[in-house]
């Protein structure tokens, strides 16, 4: 799926949706990412794909958290 993906962001020239993916960390935990692609090789002063990604792991945790403590009181109700 990387490979797909990469191939076609090489062949379309321009800005990418905003994507946000899992990557296994090397002691075995999950971080999310955040991050948008866009693609500059045509651009003759950067010819470069470029990544712009941020470490959102800690607010999806806050947000299952979140999740979960409504599930349970709502649940008491």
């Amino acid at each position: 799926m990387l490979k797909r993906a990469f191939a076609e962001i090489v062949q379309t020239h321009g800005l990418f949706q905003p994507v946000e993916l899992r990557m296994l960390h090397r002691d075995g935990s999950w971080y999310v990412f955040d991050g948008v692609v866009n693609n500059l090789l045509s651009d003759p002063a950067v010819q470069a794909i470029v990544v712009n990604a941020r470490d959102i792991t800690l607010r999806k945790r806050a947000e299952e958290a979140l999740l979960r403590s409504e599930r349970y009181f709502r649940a008491l109700f």
